[in-house]
């Protein structure tokens, strides 16, 4: 603010550009931290499920893959993960078979399927069983069903979301 014959408050004046220079106050440590805050990180694999899952009418395309590999080998697949209770060791081959689609895919959409048998089966063990059927760290583990939770369609996110507060809730 100005008073009457005062000179102008420093804080309101309008930036001058000092000869191409506007950033010359910043350090090249201040630059690099604004840089990288602005880069994604890495991309991990569940970001690919959650694409899918945003881009495509999702709750079809779910109950699609249970009729196919490797969901095709777990009687009734959509009660067993959705309702339960399923049998942890058929949760686990699941998980098991999903990552070896995954480490190996014949095509895409056998990739998809393999992440989202993954993510499901150790939903399921964790809301059915409260079982921990991986070694993917927990924190990890918790963001990732967090988000597939905000993507996925109806009882999907219902079985995403048990999961992600029961791992909130352990040590």
């Amino acid at each position: 603010m100005t008073q009457a014959g005062s000179e102008p408050d420093r804080a309101h004046a309008p930036r001058v550009d000092r000869g191409g220079q506007p950033y010359e106050d910043i350090t090249e440590v201040q630059a690099t931290s604004l840089l990288r805050m602005g880069l994604p990180g890495p991309r991990k694999a569940a970001d690919d499920l959650v694409d899918q899952l945003e881009a495509t009418d999702s709750g079809r395309w779910l109950d699609s893959l249970l009729r196919r590999s490797p969901f095709d080998e777990l009687s009734n697949a959509h009660i067993a993960l959705l309702a339960g209770p399923a049998d942890v060791s058929a949760l686990n081959a699941l998980k098991d078979r999903g990552k070896d689609i995954v480490k190996n895919p014949p095509t895409r959409e056998a990739y998809l399927a393999g992440l989202a048998a993954y993510y499901a089966a150790i939903a399921a063990a964790l809301v059915q069983h409260n079982q921990f059927i991986t070694r993917q760290p927990r924190a990890e583990l918790e963001s990732v069903l967090q988000e597939l939770a905000s993507v996925a369609p109806g009882a999907w996110a219902e079985l995403f979301t048990k999961a992600a507060m029961k791992l909130s809730k352990q040590p």
